[in-house]
């Protein structure tokens, strides 16, 4: 890992522990989190870049949202649902962007921060993260588009950290086992 490389730990938000009937808790909590955690901490020791990506949503938009009426209210900004579970800690420094969609890269300012750091290798970690990468509100837009075909301007493909052939993507099953 290198300063080039960045941590991304999707959704570990206070909102979806809370055992809602809705919206259904990440399996394996204690596991998932002491696994995040860890990968988290050896990102830190070595100087990788730390970004959680938070799911959020605006108090105003709860009655109007076509995702609440499926999930029910959740991760609503100014609520402890909105931020991320104590257990992973963020610290100054680490990186928390806001996304409404699926896609950590819809609308949000992940692309812009992987390009400002100059990031060219990915660890994807968190929780909804198994989303086949063709599914078009994927974590791993970019990534998917690409092999897809799509010109690496293309809105879709356009983040230099996923775009490249050496990016990595990991998921907390694999996280400890994939290092570079």
């Amino acid at each position: 890992m290198s300063k080039r490389s960045a941590v991304i730990v999707i959704d570990l938000l206070n909102g979806f522990f809370k055992k809602n009937p809705t919206l259904p808790d990440p399996l394996n909590e204690q596991a998932l989190l002491k696994t995040v955690r860890r990968v988290v901490d050896a990102g830190r020791d070595v100087g990788v870049n730390i970004v959680f990506i938070k799911d959020n949503f605006l108090p105003e938009e709860v009655p109007i949202d076509k995702h609440f009426k499926i999930y029910g209210p959740h991760c609503v900004i100014g609520t402890p649902d909105a931020e991320v579970v104590p257990e992973l800690d963020p610290k100054p420094g680490d990186f928390q962007i806001r996304k409404k969609h699926y896609s950590a890269f819809n609308s949000t300012r992940l692309d812009a921060v992987l390009r400002e750091l100059d990031v060219r290798r990915l660890y994807i970690t968190g929780a909804w993260t198994e989303e086949p990468p063709e599914q078009r509100d994927s974590p791993y837009d970019p990534m998917s588009a690409s092999s897809r075909g799509m010109p690496p301007s293309s809105p879709r493909a356009s983040s230099p950290a996923m775009s490249m052939p050496s990016a990595s993507c990991t998921t907390p099953s694999s996280a400890g086992a994939s290092r570079s």
